[in-house]
């Protein structure tokens, strides 16, 4: 489940960023993509529902960048019930950072 919905938002992410008009935009899509790319190395290792708290520290533990760290930890919610809810909070946190 994870690795298709993974597999389905990077198609959708490369066709974004192919159809860019802005630099700005190509380069937020590009970091999505690069910590979505991240989030899939350890996110299938996850129990759901969890905590951002334990995604967080999950990713410390794989020496993530500290950008996807601070992503999760800034994520709207306190817990999050599935791994698509993670990869829209790193995305939607993404584009606000370069918005």
């Amino acid at each position: 489940m994870v690795e298709q919905a993974f597999i389905s938002r990077m198609q959708k992410l490369t066709a974004e960023m192919q159809e860019a008009e802005t630099p700005s935009k190509r380069f937020e899509l590009s970091t999505t993509i690069s910590l979505l790319s991240v989030l899939q190395s350890f996110l299938p290792d996850i129990t759901f529902p969890t905590s951002k708290e334990a995604v967080a520290s999950k990713a410390e533990s794989i020496e993530a960048p500290q950008e996807l760290v601070q992503r999760i930890m800034n994520a709207r919610t306190r817990d999050f019930t599935d791994p698509e809810q993670v990869m829209d909070a790193v995305e939607r946190q993404t584009a606000m950072d370069q918005g």
